[in-house]
């Protein structure tokens, strides 16, 4: 079949080329009176496919001569001047579209804050309204309160509620009165220094976590009890306390790092062996005692850990936003971990024998955890033989993030691969970091190898 010949082609010696003639009038801004290119074949539907450009580059040269002499805007400039425009009119709509969103967020937080008063009112009627004696009980605030919470879509669960009753129970057993009314700022502050602060009779101290939590829960329930069932004052506004240094979890030692990661490789316990080599990561407890095999994935060929809600039941929920986080295994460990997973049924916990308390099976694990610790390892113990609370499993957590930062691991990175709200919580949760830097970070863990 012949082949169409392509105008402007010539044979020469064997060789297409394109050729176009310049006119007259345009040789003197060109220089030249033809244009001539190789195509570099003599086949002749070869050289027909490689024309087409050559000849409208050609074309556009002569185009541009004419603008010259005529004054008149290429077509290239035209399309360029139309792009121009519609560039800068995208512009402007991205910067209009960009001020409407932020006006849209600040609607948004404003009808927010207002639906949130309201739910505030809709909340059952005043105790002073249901109780002729005028006594306002902390039961009734705690129920006002659990009720105000899910009104706000918080789950609340019964364990939960049962902790804040514990809490107040406390106060107003130290205080000799049930009656909140009765209630004054230096009542507070003597509970305080007195319950909180003091060693109870074996010398034991609360924890500074718990001491906050005891604080945040009076003042959220005076908070609540002074807006809506008016009790005279506030007497938790100016509540604070000093954090109690005496229980602040400790690191593990150099030497303790290998040795409990060994001993813990020799158990026949799975939650003992396979819950200190996710525990050393910097994972708590409650993060692999409750995750399940789907957690354990294996992305581009990294064993990678989920810390997430999504495969866990409604009371299996993670300790704060910050949490929310996924950590590559370190290299010495992941064919250990990953063949414990695959021996797992699918949808199964990764440690179903844990025993499950009130919905959750951390508190059970880490006592198990612990235990073997203390009494098994004769780790974190002091010279009368009790459990020191200053060396516990948790103190995995703060020996992962002094060893990352002592290998140079940044804040941001070592924060993310804790959990840890610092400085950098807020912009860790927009800029998550690759894969390869957090293998790179995890990997450097030496007591892990």
């Amino acid at each position: 079949m012949r082949v169409a010949k392509m105008p402007f082609m010539q044979l020469v010696n064997d060789i297409w080329r394109v050729r176009v003639v310049v006119p007259d009038e345009f040789v003197p801004i060109i220089g030249k009176a033809t244009l001539t290119r190789s195509t570099g074949t003599g086949n002749e539907r070869e050289a027909n496919r490689l024309a087409p450009p050559i000849i409208a580059e050609f074309h556009a040269m002569v185009d541009e001569a004419e603008a010259k002499l005529t004054g008149r805007q290429t077509f290239r400039q035209t399309v360029e001047a139309e792009a121009a425009t519609i560039l800068a009119f995208h512009d402007d709509k991205v910067a209009e579209a960009k001020a409407f969103l932020a006006q849209a967020e600040r609607l948004r937080t404003a009808v927010t804050v207002k639906i949130d008063a309201l739910r505030l009112e809709d909340l059952p009627p005043a105790v002073e309204e249901a109780t002729p004696t005028g006594i306002v009980s902390y039961l009734e605030i705690i129920d006002l309160w659990v009720l105000y919470r899910r009104s706000k879509g918080r789950h609340t669960s019964e364990d939960t509620k049962d902790r804040q009753t514990s809490k107040m129970r406390r106060l107003f057993e130290f205080l000799g009165d049930d009656d909140m009314r009765k209630v004054a700022e230096a009542d507070l502050h003597r509970y305080v220094e007195k319950s909180l602060l003091a060693s109870d009779e074996r010398g034991n101290l609360l924890s500074a976590s718990a001491i906050r939590d005891h604080v945040i829960a009076i003042k959220s329930l005076f908070r609540l009890a002074h807006r809506k069932i008016r009790i005279p004052t506030n007497p938790a506004v100016g509540l604070e306390y000093e954090r109690s240094t005496g229980n602040e979890r400790d690191s593990f030692n150099k030497a303790d790092r290998p040795r409990i990661i060994a001993e813990a490789r020799r158990s026949d316990d799975p939650l003992i062996r396979i819950g200190n080599l996710l525990g050393a990561h910097g994972l708590r407890v409650a993060e692999f005692a409750e995750a399940r095999r789907e957690d354990l994935i294996i992305e581009d060929g990294v064993p990678i850990f989920f810390v997430d809600t999504r495969n866990r039941t409604v009371n299996e929920t993670l300790k704060t936003k910050n949490s929310k986080r996924w950590v590559t295994l370190h290299e010495a460990v992941r064919a250990e971990v990953m063949a414990y997973r695959d021996g797992l049924p699918d949808g199964s916990h990764l440690f179903p024998d844990v025993t499950v308390y009130k919905g959750r099976r951390n508190k059970a694990a880490s006592i198990r955890l612990n235990n073997w610790l203390h009494h098994t390892l004769g780790i974190g113990l002091l010279p009368d033989g009790k459990a020191d609370p200053r060396v516990s499993f948790h103190s995995w957590r703060h020996t992962a993030k002094s060893v990352l930062q002592a290998n140079g691991v940044s804040d941001r990175l070592s924060d993310w691969i804790t959990g840890h709200a610092g400085p950098a919580n807020v912009a860790k949760r927009y800029l998550h970091p690759e894969t390869p830097e957090i293998e790179a970070a995890i990997n450097s863990i030496a007591y892990l190898g």
